[in-house]
Order: structure tokens, then sequence, then C-alpha cells
């Protein structure tokens, strides 16, 4: 009965552990709106790319954006866990968070993120849709394998066409 206590837990771990990266950068769809642009994948490795969550809104013509403020972020982890909030997103500028949550922990797997937004004629807006934060040491460490081509970070986003460039993280081994 011992022997099969261990192996349950073990293998419960094991489990959670895939779920945390489950689907990592899939469900391009969802990531679709029109105030702000949202790249599916960061990884806060301390490299200066890619390293921070913040909102980026998409621009109108050359003179205006499309929103005036963004604001009440709450991140949940897959566990559906609040493991962050922050007042203040956007105004007049970004107000990046560093993927570092409420413990002080980094962190990872699939988030969920959730704000509002104030667009330029003043409706307010929810935003919500999911990030997958990574480490490739993280990914190592648990033999968890991401299909990179479906990723989309922000050094790969020009703010008035979009996700046209090569992104510049380095892809894990």
């Amino acid at each position: 009965m011992r022997v099969f206590f261990i192996y349950s837990l073990i293998l419960m771990l094991a489990c959670n552990e895939s779920e945390l990266y489950k689907n990592c950068c899939g469900g391009l769809d969802q990531h679709i709106n029109d105030w702000v642009w949202i790249p599916s994948s960061y990884s806060p490795n301390g490299d200066g790319l890619n390293d921070v969550f913040r909102v980026v809104p998409k621009r109108i013509n050359n003179d205006s954006i499309a929103i005036q403020e963004a604001w009440g972020l709450e991140v949940r982890d897959y566990k559906d866990q609040l493991i962050y909030e922050q007042d203040s997103l956007y105004n007049g500028g970004s107000i990046p968070w560093n993927f570092i949550d409420g413990d002080g922990k980094r962190a990872l797997g699939n988030l969920e993120i959730s704000y509002l937004i104030k667009d330029h004629d003043g409706v307010a807006h929810a935003i919500r849709y999911e990030v997958c934060s990574f480490t490739c040491q993280d990914l190592e460490d648990k033999k968890i394998e991401i299909d990179f081509s479906r990723c989309r970070f922000e050094d790969m986003l020009d703010p008035k066409n979009g996700f046209v460039a090569p992104t510049n993280e380095p892809i894990c081994p």
C-alpha cells in the first residue's frame, strides 16, 4: 500500500508539471483584438529580451494609438490561482511587470492575463488571454518541449503592422 501511495504521488506531480506548460504558445486566435498587440510568449530569464509583460497599444495612424489607459492587471497560474495584481499598466506609456509573483517567485508556465483598457473613444473593455512564460532551464529541468514556431514574442512586434519581424529570442535546445 505504501509503495502504491508513493507511486501515485510521483505520477500526480509529473502530471501537474506537464499541465504547467500545456498548450504553451497555442491558441493564437485568442490574441486578436482592436486595441492592443498581444505577444503569446515571454522568457523572463534576465537577458533583457522578452523579459517583461507590458501593454503595447495598436496604432490607429501615425499620430494616435488605440487606447488611453490600461489598469487592473490580474495574473492567474494554470491552477487558476491569483498570483499577481497591479493597478496601473498604461497611462501614456507602459508600466511593465517583470514576471515576479506576489510571493517573490518567477511566474512560469501558462498564465491567464486580464486587465481593463479605455479605448481612444473613452469606452472601457475587458481584455483576457493566456501567455506562456518560460525559461530554457525550467523546460530542461521538467523535460518539457514547446512548439516554438507558434510563439509570438514582443521583439517580433512592429506597433503599426503587428508581428512581422523574426524573434531574437534564442530557442531552447
